[in-house]
């Protein structure tokens, strides 16, 4: 996964690994106006709510063919969008999944990603 330390010195040279530092998360259940439609399990279906979870970064993610994975504890949210600059949506469908107090890091898609740490754990604040 690393890269050659003589690649890194050179003109051009992109961290394809590189996770920028996580500067606020904010957690919420979603309740959507009309239902939205996700791949879940290979499937499409339709949603009428989720707990959405927006990462605030301090550089922009890199572009690459991985996409980028929010784990709270061991669970992995791996449905995303761009929520604006420097901010990203992750999509929760099973709320059971996440417990309570686990902590919230972002990664990549892939297995032995490294995981930027965001010092923040799961707390679903009550409706």
């Amino acid at each position: 996964m690393s890269a050659d330390a003589g690649q890194r010195d050179r003109p051009g040279f992109r961290d394809l690994w590189f996770l920028p530092k996580v500067v606020r998360v904010e957690i919420a259940r979603v309740r959507y106006p009309e239902p939205r439609q996700f791949v879940i399990d290979r499937k499409l279906q339709e949603v009428d709510e989720a707990v959405e979870i927006v990462v605030h970064t301090s550089e922009e993610l890199p572009e690459r063919a991985v996409a980028p994975v929010l784990f709270v504890g061991d669970h992995r949210l791996t449905e995303s969008e761009p929520a604006g600059f420097r901010k990203y949506r992750f999509f929760a469908f099973d709320s059971t999944a996440l417990k309570e107090d686990a902590p919230i890091s972002l990664g990549w898609d892939v297995a032995q990603s490294p995981r930027s740490e965001t010092g923040v754990r799961y707390k679903l604040q009550p409706e």
